[in-house]
């Protein structure tokens, strides 16, 4: 479910801050199927939605499940979110708590104007009570809360207005509010505002942000859009943030700095070539060589991507990337990585099998300066794993489709290192130098 702009309540998927200014726009989807991979983030209970007129549209909604976590003392002090259950200590955390959820949303819509309320309240079973830090002093804690929410939407010629303000439990305000302005054909212009107040307290709520919650933050976003000249599109944005409160990382307020440009050229229809360079300053805690006083530095990050994509038929194509990334605090030398991606495609005209393969090489000199890389996978299921050390990344992912029905997948990936002889720690070292994984899915449609 997702209403507004996600400040009371979505379980959509968001790209969040990427090369279009088309994922930033109007998010309310209302009531639709969980068909994501994901066992953590969905309800499960029962919705309806009702048109009382042409105008007026009311939907409720109940949920009730199980959650992950660690219980102590009949208290509920984390929660688990990766939904694997593979060994002992995951499957005594199993459903240890419940959570429900109550609300509903009643939608007005009137020529170029629509607005809608948003209502919620869920309780647990057991106090929700996470280890005390001061980065968390103003996070979700108690037993029952609720949020209430106000969307809006408006055009006016070539302006688009849109937004929404809500409440928390305990007082806290969020509000995103955007204009968008198309003054020529070719042309766009997207401003953003958001204000996420410290105490702001939303489990569901899922929108714009740097952070990976709808609290504790400011920002302003500027995005361009633009296609001059034939076969050139541009892209550019500048987004300045800042956390009123600490963070995990960073003890004290902070700020920073996030801008991309992209250049995309298509001379031909079976020819794309594109460009990005992304530029992002983040303050973070640092502690100097030699030194035990930690000190409040920006962390800078680099990241260039270059794109050949070419279609060699309507039934094969090619494609290249290339990237490169600098990572290091101010006034200290960067890490550095790259890494270089084949994919080929093919697609029987004939047969109904089609399959991706992939092969790349990468070298970066450790984890902060890592890489990651889109594959194609399993449906419902997103798959960029990241790379780091030195190695190379062979993909090979088949699709067939027996009828209109029936349908396999079936994914093998290997990555080699060239740098190690051990993978991973814990219960998932690897104690060579290659790891191999294989996903296999079978969907039937009735």
């Amino acid at each position: 479910m997702s209403f507004g702009q996600g400040l009371v309540l979505s379980s959509d998927y968001s790209l969040g801050k990427s090369s279009t200014i088309a994922t930033i726009g109007y998010k309310s989807t209302g009531i639709k199927k969980h068909s994501s991979s994901d066992e953590y983030n969905y309800f499960q209970g029962v919705a309806a939605a009702y048109n009382i007129d042409e105008h007026f549209t009311f939907t409720g909604f109940y949920s009730y499940r199980n959650l992950d976590g660690i219980v102590s003392n009949n208290v509920l002090t984390s929660i688990k979110r990766d939904g694997l259950h593979r060994i002992p200590r995951e499957i005594e955390r199993k459903d240890v708590a419940n959570i429900q959820l109550l609300g509903g949303n009643i939608g007005y819509s009137y020529h170029n104007l629509k607005m809608s309320f948003t209502g919620i309240y869920y309780f647990f079973d057991k106090s929700y009570i996470p280890e005390s830090r001061p980065y968390n002093y103003y996070n979700l804690k108690g037993k029952e809360f609720y949020n209430l929410g106000i969307d809006y939407k408006y055009r006016w010629n070539k302006i688009y207005f849109f937004g929404e303000t809500a409440a928390g439990k305990d007082g806290g305000i969020a509000t995103l509010n955007t204009i968008s302005f198309s003054p020529v054909s070719n042309y766009q212009v997207l401003f953003l505002e958001r204000y996420y107040a410290k105490d702001y307290q939303a489990l569901y709520a899922r929108s714009v942000s740097e952070g990976s919650s709808v609290q504790n933050e400011n920002g302003y976003y500027l995005g361009i859009e633009a296609k001059p000249v034939r076969f050139w599109k541009f892209f550019a944005y500048a987004d300045f943030f800042h956390f009123p409160w600490l963070k995990y990382g960073v003890d004290q307020p902070s700020s920073g700095f996030d801008g991309l440009i992209q250049a995309t050229y298509m001379p031909k229809t079976n020819l794309t070539m594109l460009f990005r360079y992304r530029y992002k300053a983040k303050d973070k805690n640092y502690t100097p060589e030699g030194s035990e006083l930690k000190e409040i530095r920006p962390y800078i990050q680099q990241k260039v991507h270059y794109q050949m994509g070419y279609l060699l038929q309507d039934n094969l194509s090619f494609k290249i990337t290339a990237d490169w990334v600098w990572v290091n605090p101010q006034g200290v030398k960067a890490e550095q990585g790259f890494m270089i991606l084949n994919n080929f495609s093919y697609k029987f005209r004939k047969f109904p099998l089609r399959f991706d393969l992939y092969y790349g090489m990468f070298d970066t000199s450790d984890y902060t300066a890592r890489i990651s890389s889109y594959e194609h996978g399993l449906l419902y299921a997103f798959s960029m794993p990241s790379f780091y050390g030195k190695g190379v990344r062979f993909a090979f992912n088949s699709r067939y489709d027996f009828n209109k029905n029936l349908m396999i997948i079936i994914k093998f990936g290997q990555t080699r290192y060239t740098d190690r002889s051990v993978i991973g720690s814990g219960l998932e070292t690897i104690y060579g130098d290659t790891k191999t994984d294989l996903n296999i899915q079978l969907r039937w449609k009735f």
